[in-house]
């Protein structure tokens, strides 16, 4: 009799933030555009705008996290972060105590990120988007290939029929 074998668990992740904190600096538009401005650039005044300040969190696994707020209050901002899309002005971002940076590519592995704009071609149809996404994703798609990804793709979400 053979014995049966229990594939190990999938590995779990916890996410943690802490202190998190992004601003950006804006200069006054009048000033930046005006012919005084050209003729001396120490007119030009610029603030600093605190867009997120001090954002402290912990997604463990098999929790779901939801960010939630009122309009232009920064939650594009922190998953730009966490997408390592956007670098923070301060932090300790952490993925099972280990940095969380801009070139993490770990951590892109294990995450999806759809952002508030979409960047699709507005001319492709939907085979051609995920035929193209699929061929941005990696080198060894072929157009062929990509073709074939697409129409899975396309029969799973029902968009054809088989």
């Amino acid at each position: 009799m053979e014995e049966e074998t229990i594939p190990p668990p999938p590995p779990t992740y916890t996410l943690t933030a802490s202190s998190i904190s992004y601003s950006k600096q804006t200069s006054s538009a009048a000033a930046a555009t005006s012919f005084i401005s050209f003729l001396n650039p120490s007119s030009i005044i610029t603030t600093t705008t605190n867009i997120l300040n001090q954002v402290t969190f912990t997604a463990y696994p098999a929790e779901i996290l939801a960010v939630v707020d009122p309009s232009s209050t920064g939650k594009s901002t922190l998953l730009d972060i966490l997408a390592a899309r956007t670098s923070p002005t301060a932090d300790s971002l952490l993925l099972n105590t280990t940095p969380i940076t801009n070139s993490s590519s770990s951590f892109r592995k294990l995450s999806a990120y759809l952002p508030q704009h979409d960047a699709f071609l507005p001319l492709l149809i939907v085979t051609e988007t995920f035929a193209f996404s699929a061929r941005l994703l990696s080198s060894t798609f072929t157009s062929s290939i990509a073709a074939v990804h697409s129409d899975i793709l396309l029969s799973s979400f029902s968009f054809i029929s088989n």
